[in-house]
């Protein structure tokens, strides 16, 4: 094994420590990503949700008015 001089070590660590903090910032952006999709998801079903608790209610409003 070569032995690396002061400045190929030096060179060598930051370059390890630059890889990781790429990669972490790529898996950061990837999980907002994905909640970012997931609070998008949940709203809409929360939206359709209401939607069809809104037309069962007036749907039983009519059904409760024609009796």
């Amino acid at each position: 094994r070569r032995s690396l001089s002061d400045n190929q070590r030096e060179t060598a660590r930051a370059d390890r420590k630059f890889q990781g903090f790429k990669r972490l910032a790529a898996r950061v952006v990837a999980e907002r990503e994905e909640a970012r999709c997931s609070d998008a998801k949940q709203k809409v079903s929360g939206l359709a949700a209401r939607d069809s608790e809104r037309r069962r209610d007036t749907f039983a409003e009519r059904e409760t008015a024609t009796l």
